[in-house]
């Protein structure tokens, strides 16, 4: 992710340590990570802030897996002494995406916008009154919202804004994502606090928490399933769409607060803390424990873990307040991704597929299976009944990132597909 200017230069190497993740050394000086996205296997993004000289707002890419990154989007503070970051970043095809940020002490909000994959961003002009906008969430090209003080609306990919939400929270929304095309959720930032809608954003009411912990950030499985990450080691879990929100057990004595979440499987997922730490839970959410510290490097002292990312099942990033990111090409050790299928006996390749995916049965003996091709809102683009090793055929599904859902008598199993 990029061409560096900083303090000094370190070339490029992979360390490896406990957890089964590496950190790599690309990034030297101060450079700080908000969030990670990976479109595919190879391609993916940073973003976050150049914090020395100038504090820029900076967008990276890499198309190797993480092994090297280029900078591809860089805006200077037009005021000094002040910093500007990036927020959050969302790809809503595989050509089309958007970033958000801005500045950290004036009233002057970013929206950023790419059409050809990220090689290049225009920054879009608004009239919005905003200091920082925190994150975005878009259904196609057209149609999306982005969250700061309040929550904005666009039916024109980008070209105007509309507010559709009075002042709700102290310090305005972290956090908007939505289960379907009407239920969406969003968090306060530093704040207690959770809003859902159920017209597709445009009005939006409180729902109570069973924590006085603040919201730091929320993440759904499927429509039925999501989490929310507090402070002081809260985790929250859904199993009912979001209707009733229960605390979950986290396993870390430090209770260090939970900062970003993010799910390889519908079993295993990830947690992101203050003070390095990234927590993995292997039975649905349900216990957390430690799975790696990213201080344990020796060349990180102190890092808050701000985002995770997964692609595949086994592979995942993580970064944050450091110059470095950590990667996993398992699933951070113990237990691979692939194990939690084996219990349907079915193993599912390839993944990322451009044309077909095969579903083989592991010893000949498996229930009759229903396979759906879900769009990450839920909606059936494809949907075939096997009754033994089977192909389904994806040649007419857009490339992005999809969820396959298996469905036996006894049990149902999601995970991520990646069209290319």
């Amino acid at each position: 992710m990029k061409t560096i200017f900083t303090l000094f230069f370190l070339t490029s190497i992979s360390l490896s340590i406990f957890g089964q993740w590496s950190v790599l050394t690309t990034f030297t000086g101060l450079f700080y990570v908000n969030d990670i996205l990976f479109i595919d296997q190879n391609n993916g993004y940073l973003v976050g802030t150049d914090a020395v000289p100038n504090g820029k707002a900076i967008i990276k890419k890499t198309t190797n897996a993480g092994a090297s990154w280029t900078t591809v989007y860089s805006l200077t503070p037009s005021v000094s002494p002040s910093t500007l970051m990036m927020s959050h970043i969302n790809f809503v095809t595989s050509s089309v995406g958007y970033a958000v940020g801005g500045y950290t002490d004036l009233l002057k909000g970013i929206i950023c916008k790419t059409t050809n994959g990220g090689n290049s961003w225009d920054t879009l002009p608004h009239n919005l009154n905003c200091s920082r906008f925190l994150s975005s969430y878009f259904f196609n090209t057209n149609n999306g919202f982005i969250t700061g003080t309040y929550i904005f609306k666009t039916t024109n990919g980008g070209m105007s804004w509309s507010q559709v939400n009075s002042a709700i929270g102290a310090y305005g929304i972290r956090k908007i994502t939505f289960i379907n095309s009407s239920t969406g959720f969003a968090i306060g930032n530093n704040d207690n606090l959770l809003i859902k809608s159920t017209d597709g954003g445009n009005t939006w009411s409180e729902v109570t928490l069973p924590t006085t912990e603040n919201t730091n950030d929320i993440f759904f499985i499927d429509q039925n399933t999501g989490f929310i990450g507090c402070n002081n080691g809260v985790i929250l879990k859904t199993n009912n769409g979001g209707t009733s929100w229960t605390q979950v057990v986290n396993n870390d004595s430090d209770n260090y607060s939970i900062l970003t979440i993010e799910f390889a499987t519908d079993q295993i997922g990830f947690a992101g803390t203050l003070n390095g730490k990234i927590l993995k839970t292997t039975d649905a959410g349900q216990t957390w424990n430690e799975n790696y510290n990213m201080t344990d490097s020796p060349y990180i002292f102190f890092c808050n873990v701000n985002a995770i990312d997964f692609p595949t099942d086994n592979t995942g990033y993580a970064g944050g307040t450091t110059s470095y990111i950590a990667k996993t090409t398992n699933a951070g050790g113990n237990q691979s991704a692939i194990e939690s299928i084996v219990e349907l006996h079915l193993k599912i390749f390839p993944n990322p597929a451009s044309d077909f995916v095969y579903f083989e049965s592991i010893d000949g003996n498996y229930e009759k299976l229903i396979v759906n091709i879900k769009t990450i809102d839920g909606k059936i683009l494809l949907s075939k009944v096997f009754q033994g090793d089977g192909i389904l055929d994806i040649q007419n599904v857009k490339p992005g990132i999809y969820l396959t859902e298996i469905k036996t008598n006894n049990n149902r199993f999601t995970r991520k597909l990646i069209k290319i």
